[in-house]
């Protein structure tokens, strides 16, 4: 129960940190992609969390959806080929 609660707290301290982060397009896609895909949601905020202490500037839909696509990519692993063998 008091994991569940420190959980909940951690989070509505992760989405007032991204407010002030991210212009409102980029806070409602970031909320989208949580809806989705949890791992990737965190990932990118934290991400977005060290981007921000660096270049103390918002970040726009934009500069967003490139985090977004280096996360994925970086994340993606390599397709697997079946091959059928026939006798």
């Amino acid at each position: 129960m008091q994991e569940l609660q420190k959980a909940q707290e951690a989070e509505l301290q992760l989405k007032k940190i991204l407010t002030v982060i991210l212009d409102p397009p980029a806070y409602e896609r970031l909320m989208n992609v949580r809806i989705s895909n949890r791992e990737l949601y965190f990932k990118v905020a934290n991400g977005l969390i060290h981007l921000y202490k660096k270049t103390q500037r918002r970040m726009t839909e934009k500069e967003l959806l490139t985090v977004i696509n280096m996360n994925l990519a970086a994340s993606k692993q390599p397709e697997t080929k079946i091959h059928i063998r026939r006798k």
